[in-house]
């Protein structure tokens, strides 16, 4: 019995000591074929491209462009005249006033300084005494005692009136510039400025009659009728063109109504 625990304590030492070396013992290296096999190792990605090189001026963002208030009232005041010659809207500026000059709304509308409304005035006046001159040449009168009226007939001057036309567009722009001289040639009409320059008939007539205080009224019908073609058969056909109508109670406010043709044409009695 004795024996036989001996040796159940020995076994017992044997294992505790083999345990021991197993645990101390080094881990074993790789083989040479295992060390030279390649591991499995997940690719790098890609790299991304460097951005391009910028110069200052590029990385800046372009500046945005700014509306014109002026040169787009300038674009509106043509897009308008062109629709209206066109026949496809009808509208009307006041641009001049009844004695060719400019009115207070052009000069806001067109910008423009004292000197160079003076200047387009200037223009104005001479071409006001020029197509009268033309007229008192050309003019014939009547008087009806009966209805006591007084008539001027001024027929057509066309060549004449079409180169007082070209000069004064002329200076016009050249007052102006370019880009305001045709909005005022154009968008203003003054191609139907005095009677038209002479492409038709212009008919005067000056009523005359007594208030009851004593003083006299003048009733003034100018009618203006423009020829449309020259058929070159048959009467001259016109078409009337515009007719205005004006009341003044003195002799003075009546000359100075009609300008310069009634200071040569009617007559000192009337």
């Amino acid at each position: 019995m004795g024996t036989r625990l001996a040796w159940l304590f020995i076994g017992f030492l044997a294992g505790v000591a083999l345990t021991r070396f197993v645990a101390d013992s080094p881990t074993p290296r790789a083989t040479a074929a295992e060390s030279r096999a390649p591991s499995a190792v997940t690719p790098p990605a890609p790299a991304l491209p460097a951005p391009a090189p910028t110069s200052p001026e590029a990385a800046e963002p372009a500046p945005l462009t700014q509306p014109d208030p002026v040169a787009d009232r300038y674009a509106l005041l043509r897009s308008l005249d062109a629709l209206h010659q066109a026949d496809l809207l009808n509208y009307s500026a006041s641009i001049f006033d009844q004695n060719h000059h400019l009115t207070e709304k052009a000069k806001t509308l067109l910008l423009l300084t004292e000197r160079e409304t003076g200047e387009v005035n200037a223009v104005m006046d001479e071409l006001r005494r020029r197509v009268a001159e033309i007229e008192h040449e050309t003019a014939t009168t009547r008087f009806d005692p009966e209805k006591n009226t007084f008539t001027i007939d001024i027929p057509p001057f066309p060549e004449r009136g079409g180169k007082l036309y070209d000069e004064a567009a002329a200076k016009l722009l050249r007052a102006l510039g370019p880009e305001r001289g045709e909005v005022l040639v154009n968008v203003g009409r003054l191609e139907e400025q005095f009677s038209e320059f002479g492409i038709g008939v212009r008919e005067i007539t000056v009523s005359r009659s007594s208030n009851p205080d004593g003083t006299t009224h003048y009733s003034i019908n100018d009618q203006r009728r423009i020829r449309p073609h020259d058929s070159g058969a048959g009467p001259v056909q016109y078409r009337s063109s515009s007719s205005t109508g004006r009341s003044v109670e003195s002799r003075d406010a009546l000359v100075e109504t009609l300008g310069p043709l009634a200071e040569k044409l009617l007559p000192g009695d009337f």
